[in-house]
């Protein structure tokens, strides 16, 4: 039986270092700051480094106003999420010049360099050890 559901459901995939348990949007908060200008990230690479799934991850950084960078975070194929919006007092900053003015390359589908995508390992080197005290944790 052990050896027919070892064929059926495949190993964790690797890049966490540190397994998670739960949404713990400390973490995906303190990722979103940390990405270096002219870098991004998934919704789904966020969502596996907090434990979750990545619908709720994209809905946590689209509602958080106070994620500035927020415009770093794209769909995993690189594209700018149709409904994305920045967080400044228009919303109308266009995350494609943002990004491309920090030294973030394009296809010509307007899809993000993945050689410049910061993936769940990358994304945990950039955290401190231990979280803020107090973060904002839930499911």
């Amino acid at each position: 039986m052990a050896g027919a559901a070892n064929a059926l459901w495949p190993a964790p995939i690797p890049g966490i270092v540190t397994p998670r348990y739960g949404f713990d949007r400390a973490r995906v908060d303190q990722a979103v700051r940390a990405l270096p200008a002219g870098s991004w990230t998934s919704c789904g690479d966020l969502a596996e480094l907090a434990g979750t799934a990545a619908q709720p991850t994209a809905s946590h950084v689209a509602r958080d106003s106070d994620l500035a960078c927020g415009y770093r975070v794209l769909s995993g194929d690189g594209s700018v999420s149709l409904s994305f919006r920045c967080h400044d007092e228009s919303g109308t900053r266009d995350p494609m010049e943002v990004l491309t003015g920090e030294g973030a390359g394009f296809d010509e589908n307007g899809d993000a360099s993945q050689a410049q995508r910061l993936r769940p390992a990358g994304l945990e080197a950039l955290l401190d050890p231990e979280p803020p005290a107090g973060g904002n944790t839930g499911s």
